[in-house]
C-alpha cells in the first residue's frame, strides 16, 4: 500500500513538473511574438506626414496620401532616389501600420506582412515564392550580360537606351519568368516602329532562355544592349 501511495505522489510531481515546463513555455513563446511586434511594429510619423509631399535628407521623395476607400487612412509611396526600388506603406487611422510593400520597377517583391489595427500579424505574402531566382541575381546578370544596371533607372527625358522589367507566367513555356525590356527612340508607329529587345528570363534558374528582337536595323538599332552569350531568339524557339 505503501508503495502505491509513493507511486502515486511521483506521478503527482512528474505531472507538476510537466505542466511547469510547458506554462514557461508558453510565456517564453509570448515574450517572443510580444519582442517581434514590438520590432516589427512602425507606426506613422505626423512630423512628417504634415509636410506632405516632400523630399527628406536623402533625396528620397515622399508622396503621401489619405483615403479611406482602401481600407487605410493613410498611405505612404517612398521612392529611392536613382533607384528602381519603391516602397507602399498603409496606416489605419490610429497610425498603426497596416502594410508595408516594396516594389521593383511595377511589381511588388519581396514579403510583404499585413497587421490588424492593434497590430498584430494578420498575414504575410512571399511575392518571391515562384521566384528562386531573386531580382538581385537578375540585376547581376543584366549587369554581366548587357553591361546594365537595373537598379539604376532609364531616363526618359534622354536620348538613351530605355528599359524596364516586368515578371509573369509564361503560358506558353510553363514557366514563371522575367522580360527585361530595352528599348531606345520613338516613333509614330508606337512600340512596334523603334528598336527594342525583350530578354526572356526563367525565374526559377535565372537561364536566359532567349531574346526577341525587332527593329534593330532601323536607326539607333545598334544601341540596343548585346549580351555577352550567345542566346538564342525567341523566333526559332518552337
Amino acid at each position: 500500500m505503501e508503495n502505491i501511495k509513493k507511486e502515486y505522489q511521483m506521478k503527482k510531481l512528474i505531472l507538476l513538473i510537466l505542466m511547469l515546463a510547458v506554462f514557461k513555455t508558453c510565456k517564453a513563446q509570448d515574450k517572443t511574438f510580444t519582442d517581434y511586434k514590438k520590432e516589427k511594429m512602425e507606426h506613422l510619423n505626423l512630423d512628417t506626414w504634415n509636410k506632405g509631399n516632400y523630399t527628406d535628407d536623402e533625396g528620397n521623395l515622399i508622396q503621401q496620401f489619405q483615403t479611406q476607400s482602401t481600407g487605410s487612412d493613410y498611405i505612404q509611396k517612398i521612392k529611392l532616389k536613382n533607384s528602381t526600388i519603391e516602397y507602399l506603406k498603409q496606416f489605419y487611422s490610429n497610425k498603426n501600420l497596416r502594410s508595408k510593400t516594396t516594389f521593383f520597377y511595377s511589381f511588388p517583391i519581396d514579403i510583404t506582412e499585413e497587421y490588424k489595427e492593434n497590430g498584430t500579424i494578420l498575414k504575410v505574402t512571399d511575392h518571391d515564392k515562384n521566384y528562386p531566382f531573386k531580382t538581385r541575381d537578375l540585376r547581376k546578370l543584366i549587369k554581366s550580360e548587357y553591361g546594365i544596371d537595373l537598379m539604376i533607372p532609364s531616363n526618359p527625358n534622354k536620348d538613351e537606351v530605355q528599359y524596364r522589367v516586368e515578371r509573369k507566367y509564361d503560358d506558353s513555356a510553363k514557366k514563371y519568368i522575367y522580360l527585361v525590356i530595352f528599348t531606345y527612340g520613338y516613333s509614330e508607329e508606337g512600340e512596334g516602329g523603334y528598336p527594342s529587345k525583350i530578354v526572356s528570363i526563367d525565374g526559377s534558374s535565372g537561364k536566359m532562355l532567349y531574346e526577341d528582337s525587332k527593329n534593330l536595323n532601323k536607326q539607333n538599332g545598334d544601341q540596343i544592349p548585346k549580351s555577352t552569350s550567345k542566346i538564342p531568339e525567341k523566333k526559332n524557339q518552337k
